[in-house]
């Protein structure tokens, strides 16, 4: 009798009299034991991927847990290549990782040299939305540019500093 693992079903192999192989489907419930001293989130993962394994919809089991589909598909993908350790590490990944200047890097530049008049009225503004005064979107119409212009410029100035 050969045993193998394929795709969480595991099939049985059994030879026949006549030379042909019977194949059975058995399906492996998958359980998944969080430590007993997990935080809520671990356990809820657990949860997720526990359902998926055993056959649930991962689009109904991410609107279950009220997350996005391809979160579920991440965690899915972490237990699968490494356990439940490495369902235990998965962290969120900050989507923007550019470097935006503090209030004393904004006062740095406005105090500079190195800024023409044009560049410290964008800096001013830039400190109103760093304060909370301005959305970037208002703060880019007053100077009259796209917001886009004002968060490339925002993005570098400690360069130029």
């Amino acid at each position: 009798m050969t045993i193998a693992f394929f795709r969480f079903v595991l099939f049985v192999a059994r030879p026949l009299k006549n030379g042909r192989i019977l194949k059975a489907k058995i399906k492996m419930q998958h359980k998944i034991e969080p430590p007993t001293d997990a935080p809520p989130h671990i356990v809820q993962r657990c949860q997720m991927v526990e359902q998926v394994l055993n056959g649930a919809n991962a689009v109904e089991v991410a609107g279950l847990f009220g997350i996005t589909p391809p979160t579920v598909y991440k965690y899915k993908k972490a237990y699968l290549s490494g356990g439940l350790d490495a369902l235990l590490a998965t962290r969120k990944k900050t989507r923007n990782n550019k470097t935006r200047p503090t209030l004393q890097v904004l006062s740095l530049a406005m105090h500079s040299d190195n800024f023409n008049a044009n560049e410290k009225k964008r800096i001013e503004a830039l400190i109103s939305v760093w304060g909370g005064a301005l959305k970037l979107k208002e703060a880019a119409s007053q100077l009259g540019m796209t917001p886009q212009g004002l968060q490339s410029f925002r993005q570098n100035i400690h360069k130029r500093i």
